[in-house]
């Protein structure tokens, strides 16, 4: 998922939420002056199955399904 920001300042919160709608995974990442930025995320610890990928900012959210196999 791409997504850029029209603050280059601003951080970005990541969540991977699971089937039953809690946080499984988290983190946030430092836009050090970036509007655009590129996370390779490690979810081995996570088992297969379906997922949400929420990206939150300052101004709103973003969310996309994610399957894990």
């Amino acid at each position: 998922m791409d997504l850029g920001s029209s603050n280059a300042l601003e951080d970005l919160r990541i969540e991977v939420l699971n089937a039953d709608g809690r946080v499984a995974y988290t983190t946030t990442l430092r836009s050090a002056g970036q509007r655009t930025l590129r996370q390779v995320l490690d979810l081995s610890e996570l088992g297969a199955g379906l997922y949400v990928v929420r990206v939150i900012n300052g101004t709103g959210s973003a969310a996309r399904r994610l399957v894990l196999r």
